[in-house]
């Protein structure tokens, strides 16, 4: 399996989608002060130990579920997209990040 780079528009596509799901590996902090709709939060850091990847493989399942993957610029995202893809799961990673979305079902802290 490989990593997909996905854009802006085909992430909208898979926001609404519930046989995908969006996670936000930026901190908890960033992902507190806003992200987009329905994406859950997994820290990178965690989510580069063996710990963390052994708790998403127990928490994800679902190897036919499609996984999109944000950071702040992409690049992170990137890299946890292609380690995920290792394991066998279905991963896109939104090229350039969440700064590089500034579309509808970007939710911000008030």
């Amino acid at each position: 399996m490989n990593c997909e780079l996905i854009g802006p528009r085909k992430l909208e596509y898979y926001i609404n989608n519930p046989y995908s799901y969006i996670i936000d590996i930026r901190s908890k902090e960033m992902y507190d002060s806003g992200h987009i709709k329905g994406a859950e939060n997994y820290p990178y850091d965690y989510l580069s130990s063996y710990e963390g990847i052994r708790a998403f493989k127990s928490q994800y399942r679902d190897k036919s579920a499609i996984y999109i993957l944000y950071c702040e610029t992409g690049t992170n995202s990137l890299l946890v997209c292609n380690k995920l893809a290792l394991y066998g799961y279905i991963v896109k990673s939104l090229a350039g990040g969440i700064r590089g979305y500034n579309g509808r079902y970007l939710q911000l802290k008030p």
